[in-house]
């Protein structure tokens, strides 16, 4: 019978006393919760699938959460640059009115 080291009895005591597997990942890192892990290792290889699984749900989740900002700041300044136009557009059609009238006032000029 091979010997626990005092570390490995005392990660057992802290398994065997817990009725939460929570409080188990909170208290050690997930090495460890999987290392010590008291289940079957079809169990085990459950948790480490569904760890898989999270951790993937959570990279996309950031993927996503990295492309919908990117798709705000280019909406936010595609507006700004519609904003611009318009007020250019609002400018030129002004000094073309002012040129129309110019150019009306000198002609009537050269009428009279």
């Amino acid at each position: 019978m091979v010997q626990d080291t005092p570390i490995e009895e005392a990660a057992f005591m802290a398994i065997e006393e817990s009725d939460d597997e929570q409080d188990i990942e909170d208290d050690y890192d997930s090495h460890h919760a999987f290392m010590f892990h008291p289940g079957p290792p079809t169990k085990i290889a459950d948790m480490v699938q569904s760890v898989g699984s999270k951790i993937a749900i959570k990279e996309k989740e950031e993927l996503w959460q990295t492309e919908r900002s990117l798709l705000m700041r280019d909406l936010t300044d595609a507006l700004k640059i519609t904003d611009q136009l318009k007020a250019e557009q609002m400018r030129l059609e002004e000094e073309k009115d002012e040129e129309i009238r110019r150019l009306k006032a000198q002609l009537q000029e050269k009428k009279d």
